[in-house]
């Protein structure tokens, strides 16, 4: 109206009222702290709902807002609402979203503006974007105005119901003109589409931050496992520490994390390398200060990522103030803190085992009694039936999120209501109640996450511990696939072949079980776990190509994926003869194998193979001396391979397995289908190929891997000719013969 009183010669009061009316809308409807519009201005949650309405303030011609107001819009609704093909009318990190349009009419009726997608606003949303062309990345510039392009030939109607044709052919020729200036081309290979160059493009990809404080966000996140011993050492010492840490917190975020799970860092004898806890409210003196990790947990924040303390909530250091006084006196009141029973000590109470071997039995001379340990001596477990207790672990963890954690790892936290008089050391009848009491006494703050270590868990389970009400945990870590190469009836140190066909069914199960009521954690290797490459891959003339492989299975399925630092370089195992090693667990097991008859030589195979000392040795920064972890003796050998294996030469590399997991990330956070596609298993027999799609409405993603040397034959499914591949671990992706651990994955997308 300003505009058109002008050429009238009334501009003046005109212009005072636009004047007025673009002030009083920015500070109505524009949210600073968060980057966007509110949806309504009605006082209830609904008004910081993000929703596609606010694209249209920023397309018009006449915007209320600033430049910068309109870029952090765009911003807002390209991470949260964008498809190449439509608009989500409802972010997936709300908790009223409904991403799938299907059922009876009141599930169509709650998901038609709760997160159905819609087409005409694009036309709205490409006439912002390309306002602000210049402040986008040309990867994203490159993957949305090419998507548009394909999935909308015509692109005029297409815009049509939210602007005139001639706004929408003009919008098209800005857009191709645009992909000419930044060289962008595509090409066919076969059935998928692919495009060139897309490896620059990739390191080029704008990180996408998601936002900490909503419920679920977790579900679109990728996590990094990292073992503070085996990160970094600033001070010489051979020992990583808080510092190192810090120094590294650019190379996590150009990998793309969303968080990091610290192992445990409070204080600890050490005994099982900081999982015997002596002060939860402490850090370990080697690792640093509480300044540090306060400096940390801030640094971390600035780059969009969380901090996970790892807890053991099920035991602690026999060096810790409580058991001090505990075993000071029958009468003292932190004894009941403890599980304790009469006995004489010749005679402990049960033949229950340690999970380090020896009995589960200690015996105190000076009261008389034993103590119940489920690992070392030095661990001994605490008694949650007692309230008071559970006071103190619950007030534990709220020093912890006053500090500023994004959430808790709980370490074998299914072993809380244990009943060692029964035999029950897992799963104990009480387990859920206490787990609610951790979610009702301390995960007030909906964004808080946790994971707990269920060794015991099953399908049934894990549906109560990850219900979507939160009444429990965020996920569980299952272990059930990583147990199928191990002989049935005996531990982990007794191998067996994997057989393919039994982790597809296994992970089949997970994936359709827990699909829409509960959530899985995703991961093959962890601190306690071989290396995975060195495990079910080749780590040595297939290292790169079964590395990527694995990655593409795991990161295709529904879950939060977990990476184990140097996962991302293909890290392998180590080893060492045995006076090398310092994980307990192996030196019990050689002493009472070879006691029992065991060859020495049959069990350092074992050790070989599945010691945790695999996992823990030193990060490989470099191909310099000790790897660029330690100048001084790092507490655990550095393996050989860091002159070829090491994170420098990954970064240098844009085909390194470093880029492919980047890619990955950034895949898994761009597309709904990672999130939530239904599963399907292909071809479950195959000995091979591990085969599957997932499904939403609007996308189709199609992920095939080779778990061998050989190659195979795959029936390439006619639904998914011209689809586009978003990766894969060879440069030209086969489709008829798949190459020895060759991976792809394909998306087709309905318009």
């Amino acid at each position: 109206m300003a505009a058109f009183a002008k050429q009238l010669g009334k501009e003046a009061d005109y212009e005072q009222l636009a004047e007025k009316v673009k002030r009083s809308f920015a500070e109505k409807f524009y949210m600073p702290e968060k980057g966007y519009l509110k949806d309504v201005l009605s006082g209830t949650d609904a008004d910081e709902q993000i929703r596609c309405n606010q694209i249209w303030a920023v397309s018009m011609s006449f915007s209320a807002l600033s430049p910068e107001q309109e870029k952090n819009v765009v911003e807002t609704v390209y991470r949260q609402l964008y498809t190449p093909c439509r608009l989500r009318t409802l972010s997936p990190e709300d908790p009223q979203y409904h991403g799938s349009y299907g059922g009876e009419q009141l599930a169509r009726d709650l998901a038609y503006h709760q997160g159905t997608v819609w087409v005409f606003p694009l036309g709205a949303y490409y006439r912002a974007y390309l306002k602000g062309t210049q402040q986008h990345p040309r990867k994203r510039l490159h993957r949305s105005a090419g998507s548009w392009m394909r999935c909308f030939p015509c692109c005029g109607k297409a815009a049509s119901a939210s602007c005139p044709r001639s706004t929408a052919a003009t919008s098209r020729r800005k857009a191709k003109a645009a992909l000419r200036r930044h060289g962008a081309s595509a090409r066919c290979c076969g059935s998928m589409r692919r495009w060139k160059g897309s490896k620059v493009q990739e390191e080029n990809m704008e990180r996408v931050v998601l936002d900490k404080s909503r419920c679920g966000w977790w579900k679109s996140a990728v996590f990094y496992e990292l073992y503070p011993k085996s990160f970094q050492d600033t001070t010489g010492s051979g020992t990583g520490d808080l510092r190192g840490i810090l120094s590294h917190l650019d190379y996590l975020e150009t990998l793309g994390v969303d968080a990091i799970w610290l192992c445990p860092i409070c204080a600890s004898p050490q005994v099982d390398n900081g999982y015997d806890i002596s002060d939860f409210c402490a850090i370990e003196p080697s690792f640093g200060t509480m300044a540090d990790m306060d400096e940390l947990i801030a640094e971390s924040k600035k780059r969009g990522i969380g901090i996970l303390i790892d807890l053991t909530l099920n035991h602690c250091s026999d060096q810790h103030r409580w058991f001090r006084a505990a075993k000071s006196s029958r009468e003292n009141p932190y004894h009941d803190y403890f599980l304790w029973r009469d006995g004489t000590p010749d005679c402990p109470p049960s033949g229950m085992r340690s999970v380090f071997g020896g009995s589960a039995w200690t015996y105190v001379p000076e009261i008389g009694q034993w103590y119940f340990h489920q690992f070392a001596p030095e661990q001994p477990d605490m008694n949650w039936e007692n309230p008071k207790l559970r006071q103190e672990l619950y007030d534990v963890m709220k020093f912890w999120v006053k500090k500023g954690v994004a959430g808790f790892r709980l370490d074998v936290i299914d072993q809380i209501a244990k009943e060692p008089d029964k035999d029950i050391t897992i799963n104990g009848p009480r387990l859920h109640e206490y787990l609610r009491g951790i979610s009702e006494n301390v995960l007030t703050d909906e964004g808080l996450v946790t994971v707990g270590e269920a060794w015991g868990a099953d399908t049934e389970r894990a549906k109560r511990y990850s219900a979507p009400d939160g009444s429990e945990l965020s996920m569980v870590f299952q272990f059930e696939h990583i147990g199928l190469d191990q002989e049935p009836g005996k531990d982990k140190w007794d191998m067996i072949p994997l057989e393919l066909p039994r982790l597809k069914e296994c992970l089949r199960r997970w994936q359709q079980e827990l699909y829409g009521c509960g959530w899985n954690s995703l991961f093959f290797n962890n601190h306690d776990l071989p290396r995975i490459v060195s495990r079910w891959g080749n780590d040595k003339e297939y290292r790169v190509e079964s590395a990527k492989m694995l990655a593409t299975m795991l990161y295709g399925l529904q879950g939060t994926p977990y990476i184990y630092q140097g996962e991302e370089l293909g890290m392998t195992n180590i080893r060492l003869p045995l006076e090398q090693y310092q994980d307990l667990e192996i030196h019990n097991m050689y002493k009472e194998r070879t006691e029992r008859g065991d060859s020495p030589e049959s069990v350092m195979q074992s050790i070989w193979a599945r010691g945790r000392d695999n996992a823990r040795t030193p990060m490989q920064w470099t191909a310099g001396e000790n790897a660029g972890f330690t100048t001084g003796t790092p507490w655990l050998p550095v393996n050989e391979n860091h002159t070829v294996i090491n994170a420098a030469a990954a970064l240098a590399d844009p085909d390194s397995i470093f880029y492919y997991y980047k890619k990955l990330i950034a895949l898994r956070k761009e597309l709904p289908v990672f999130r939530d596609g239904r599963f399907t298993l292909l071809c479950p027999e195959d000995e091979q190929l591990f085969a599957y799609t997932r499904d939403t409405e609007t996308e189709h993603l199609l992920v095939v891997c080779n778990f061998s040397g050989r190659e195979a034959s795959f029936d390439f499914p006619a639904e998914y000719r011209g689809a586009e591949c978003l990766v894969s671990n060879y440069k030209e992706p086969s489709v008829q013969t798949i190459r020895p651990y060759e991976a792809w994955m394909l998306i087709k997308k309905e318009c």
